[in-house]
């Protein structure tokens, strides 16, 4: 568990400084730690639901205007994203690594999601080399959900 609106991103689709960091108030993260996977659960708290709305359309455009993002050493990132019903607002969000057409080991797979002054990211990270399936979106979204109605009955105004 690490606490800290200064954690690490764990969806930067652009690189450099990371979309949705103005008006935090506060942040949790847990993490599950594998050797060939990782599961992540962070809540960022912003001072009133219209900075966590500009948050969230922060973090929908950059993932909009880097959908091919270039890592350098002939690596890109091809982010996508679905929206998904998790409180107010929500997307599936995607992220493959690929060397030309192939793709490499280095994926994201999860749920952005707002909930009143809060957003919940829930992000898997991996080894897989194939873009994500339509079948691995439920599960994502079942736990998002639980997460997400957490955040509403136990974060004050």
């Amino acid at each position: 568990r690490a606490d800290g609106v200064d954690l690490p991103p764990l969806v930067n689709p652009c690189g450099g400084t990371p979309p949705g960091t103005a008006d935090r108030v506060a942040a949790r993260q847990v993490a599950l730690v594998g050797p060939e996977l990782w599961k992540a659960e962070r809540v960022v708290v912003y001072r009133d639901a219209a900075a966590a709305t500009r948050a969230f359309e922060a973090f929908r455009s950059a993932l909009r205007g880097c959908a091919h993002h270039d890592e350098g050493g002939g690596t890109t990132t091809v982010w996508t994203t679905a929206p998904v019903a998790v409180g107010e607002e929500a997307l599936f969000v995607t992220g493959q690594r690929y060397r030309g057409d192939a793709g490499v080991p280095g994926n994201h797979r999860g749920v952005l999601a707002r909930a009143g002054r809060a957003l919940l990211m829930y992000v898997d990270f991996g080894q897989r080399t194939a873009p994500a399936r339509v079948s691995e979106v439920d599960s994502h979204v079942a736990h998002a959900r639980e997460v997400a109605a957490r955040i509403v009955t136990e974060l004050p105004g």
